[in-house]
């Protein structure tokens, strides 16, 4: 299942360096997200386990979700 998954990665770096609107765009990008993405998914698990309810660990992880709001809204003025 990992060799799948690595060759679906590099398919799709292959795919997006040559697209002319590339969805990432860069390699350091795609996986800067993913790792952030998984880490929130199984830090969530991670405090269910240690029984804190949902409601708690969704309001936790608030502040991370609209702080992600406001910079990507807030970035593209600071592009030159």
């Amino acid at each position: 299942m990992l060799i799948i998954g690595i060759l679906v990665l590099a398919v799709f770096m292959m795919i997006e360096r040559y697209a002319k609107n590339p969805l990432t765009s860069s390699i350091i990008g795609f996986l800067k997200f993913s790792y952030t993405t998984s880490f929130n998914y199984f830090l969530t698990l991670y405090f269910h386990e240690l029984g804190y309810s949902s409601l708690t660990i969704g309001l936790a992880f608030l502040p991370l979700g609209l702080t992600s709001i406001v910079v990507t809204q807030v970035t593209p003025f600071f592009h030159a």
